[in-house]
């Protein structure tokens, strides 16, 4: 992951890793789940948003039942060398939510990071395989909580201009 690509501006959409290669974090699927809560476009929705995954190549399938390999050396190593000071972040998974230290985190709740100083919140992955997203009223939560943390990313003069399907 290239620590230097994030910024201070945009809320901080953290992942696992891509499935495919070659594709951007968020690309794909997850992206479009979470866009599609706010009625927008995945292009609109990443725009907006900071979307980087603490693992950089698509990881292998497990040997045996369902998933990838995770690994999470490389997710913790990762996870200790971004800048999360001033950022609204969102964990997204609980692998990510582990690299960073939490244990068991409460979907959607705020949780402190490092010393306390700093607020996340922990999502399910948004690859939709998750039965988290089978529920209207998770759906809804999330997209309140995207909806909260996207509105510091107003006042980005890069995202002036860019709209979402069906706005005004």
């Amino acid at each position: 992951m290239d620590v230097k690509r994030v910024s201070h501006r945009e809320p901080l959409l953290i992942g696992e890793a891509n499935q495919a290669s070659g594709r951007g974090a968020f690309d794909g699927r997850p992206g479009r789940l979470l866009a599609g809560l706010l009625g927008a476009t995945a292009e609109w929705f990443l725009h907006r948003v900071e979307a980087v995954n603490l693992l950089d190549r698509p990881q292998a399938k497990q040997p045996r039942g369902k998933g990838r390999v995770f690994d999470a050396v490389a997710a913790r190593r990762a996870a200790s060398k971004l800048d999360l000071r001033g950022r609204a972040v969102v964990l997204a998974g609980k692998r990510v939510a582990l690299a960073f230290g939490l244990r068991n985190p409460a979907w959607l709740s705020p949780v402190a990071l490092g010393r306390g100083e700093l607020v996340a919140f922990v999502t399910p992955h948004p690859s939709g395989i998750v039965q988290f997203w089978n529920g209207d009223e998770n759906r809804r939560a999330v997209k309140k909580l995207l909806r909260k943390l996207l509105r510091c990313a107003n006042k980005n003069p890069r995202t002036k201009g860019v709209r979402g399907r069906g706005s005004r």
